[in-house]
């Protein structure tokens, strides 16, 4: 069955658009800080999560991990 008309992601892209600079910001700014080479393959964590109250930009509460470390322990809200 075809959809009835076209999808807008446009409003999802506006919602979100703070969320997804704050983390391009944080991970610049943890290459700038370690260089590219400790960047590789790690995601970057916010020791304090966005969602309670953590400081996205704040070099202290950033850090290095592995991707499987850092997605096996994260608590999602609706």
């Amino acid at each position: 069955m075809p959809r009835s008309g076209p999808h807008r992601y446009d409003a999802y892209a506006r919602a979100h658009k703070h969320e997804t600079a704050d983390r391009m910001f944080a991970r610049r700014l943890m290459i700038r800080k370690y260089g590219a080479a400790a960047a590789e393959g790690k995601q970057v964590d916010h020791i304090k999560s966005i969602k309670g109250g953590g400081n996205p930009r704040a070099l202290s509460n950033l850090r290095f991990r592995d991707p499987h470390e850092n997605m096996a322990d994260k608590t999602y809200y609706d």
